[in-house]
C-alpha cells in the first residue's frame, strides 16, 4: 500500500486538479491536465516507474441541441480544456 500512496502523490505533484482511486482499488484517475512542463512525458515516466498501464482520456459531452448522451463531434469541434472551466473540485493543496 505505501507504493499506491507514492503513485497517488506523484500524480498530484504533476499538477492534476484532483487524483482519486477507484472504489474497487488499484485504479487511479486524475482530473485535469498535467503541468505544461511534463505534459509530453508524464504518462511514459509513470508507466516505467510503476510498471503500470497509463491511459489518457477526455470527457465527452453532448451538443446543446442534441438529445443523445454522446455523438461523434462535428467537423471543426475542439476539445475543451477542463482547467479553463470554473473550478468545481477542491484544490489538491
Amino acid at each position: 500500500l505505501p507504493r499506491l500512496q507514492e503513485l497517488r502523490d506523484d500524480l498530484g505533484k504533476l499538477g492534476f486538479r484532483a487524483v482519486m482511486m477507484s472504489g474497487s482499488g488499484t485504479t487511479f484517475f486524475a482530473i485535469g491536465t498535467p503541468a505544461e512542463e511534463v505534459c509530453d512525458t508524464w504518462d511514459a515516466e509513470l508507466a516505467v516507474k510503476y510498471d503500470a498501464d497509463v491511459f489518457e482520456e477526455f470527457f465527452c459531452s453532448r451538443l446543446d441541441d442534441e438529445k443523445l448522451w454522446y455523438t461523434e463531434q462535428p467537423a471543426g469541434a475542439t476539445l475543451q480544456n477542463l482547467d479553463e472551466l470554473p473550478n468545481v473540485m477542491p484544490s489538491p493543496d
